[in-house]
Formats: C-alpha cells, structure tokens, sequence
C-alpha cells in the first residue's frame, strides 16, 4: 500500500514525512511524478517544486524555512530519483 504521505524519500522517519505532507504533499506528488516522467530538466523540475512548496507555505515564516530546506534536501539527494536524460547535468 502506497503511503499517504508523498514528501520524503523512504529512508525519512514517518513523523518527518507526515509533518512535511501537512502542507507540502500536493508539490511533493507533482515532484515526484515530473521527476519519473523525466521530460524537463532536473534544474526546471526542482525550481518548479520550491515554487509550489513556497506558494503553498503562504506568509507562514516556519513553512517558508521549511520549503527551502526541503528543496536543498531534494536538490543534495534527488538525483538518483531523476529518470530524465543521462546527459542532463543540472547538478
């Protein structure tokens, strides 16, 4: 069964997960199906993933920190997720 909560690879806690789902699982569901579709870049999938998250954390300071952080996890960590062209080099 497939969890509820999209954001976080599998090797993050559960609470980790539930807490970033909270507010992020729309953006994380969409990062994660461009990322296995693979059609644009890694660089324009993950810029499109932390503008959903940061429309998603409104004025919310705590979100906002929390959208940044999330992308630079998903940036540092993400590649190996990436079906995309072997030739893209956007890291």
């Amino acid at each position: 069964m497939e969890s509820q909560y999209r954001c976080g690879p599998g090797w993050f806690p559960e609470w980790m997960r539930r807490i970033l789902s909270v507010r992020f699982n729309l953006a994380c569901a969409a990062h994660d199906s461009a990322y296995a579709a693979g059609v644009d870049s890694r660089e324009a999938i993950d810029r499109k993933f932390l503008s959903n998250m940061l429309e998603l954390a409104g004025w919310n300071p705590f979100w906002i920190l929390m959208a940044y952080l999330y992308f630079a996890v998903a940036w540092a960590f993400g590649r190996g997720q990436y079906r995309g062209a072997p030739d893209d080099h956007s890291d």
